[in-house]
């Protein structure tokens, strides 16, 4: 059965990555639940893959108008279009990769930078003042710079040193730090919920998926999105 415009346009806002998190949830549950719809969706994101790639080529070939235009040594011209050449090639792999990664999709869909909130005392107020400043402006770098090298850190200090890391990208650093806070902290859930989702950008989808069973009971802030991402593992 062919697709509906409705599906045709749902597909190519996924590609480009145009998605909203309401749509790549759909996109997800069509695909994961509909053979017709993801042998579609393949095909076509396969063709895009290559006309991108295309567009790639043409460029490369108005390089190649320009560079014949002028005046180098052959071997300079020759290494020029292997390392052009070779880059074309590394950017078609990459992108028809991308296609067959739905757990990044789920991830850039759920995941959310923690905003700044008051932190309790337990430390030095200026180093409080400090900490909140710098995250709150993401200027994560400073945030690790402070308080990395620093011990006994305060459940909160430890939260916010977690969510630093995972927005500077180095998730296995945050997923040491959220494992610091403790069963009792009010930052807990929290910290559980982002654990989760580093599991799932790292595409351990079985222990994202006992986590989130674990809390997914619990009422907390996250209950309802913990739910809402095992509705979609399991249909992965």
């Amino acid at each position: 059965m062919p697709l509906t415009d409705e599906e045709i346009e749902l597909i190519n806002e996924f590609s480009q990555g145009l998605a909203s998190e309401k749509l790549t949830k759909k996109f997800m549950s069509k695909y994961n639940s509909n053979k017709e719809f993801r042998d579609e969706a393949k095909l076509r994101l396969s063709v895009i893959a290559i006309m991108r790639a295309e567009e790639h080529n043409n460029r490369i070939s108005e390089m190649r108008a320009i560079y014949k235009s002028t005046k180098v040594r052959k071997s300079a011209r020759r290494y020029y279009w292997i390392a052009a050449s070779l880059l074309l090639v590394i950017c078609s792999i990459l992108l028809i990769k991308s296609i067959n990664r739905p757990h990044e999709k789920l991830f850039n869909a759920y995941y959310k930078p923690y905003p700044g909130e008051v932190i309790e005392r337990g430390h030095s107020q200026k180093l409080i003042s400090k900490v909140l400043q710098d995250y709150i402006k993401g200027d994560y770098e400073a945030v690790v710079f402070e308080l990395s090298s620093r011990s006994n850190l305060s459940d909160s200090l430890y939260f916010y040193l977690a969510n630093s890391y995972l927005n500077l990208g180095k998730y296995s650093k945050a997923k040491s730090s959220f494992k610091q806070i403790g069963k009792g902290s009010t930052y807990h859930i929290s910290s559980q919920w982002y654990i989760a989702l580093i599991y799932l950008h790292e595409n351990q989808l079985d222990s994202c998926e006992i986590v989130l069973k674990k809390y997914s009971d619990t009422p907390s802030v996250y209950q309802h999105k913990m739910r809402s991402l095992l509705t979609d593992l399991n249909q992965h």
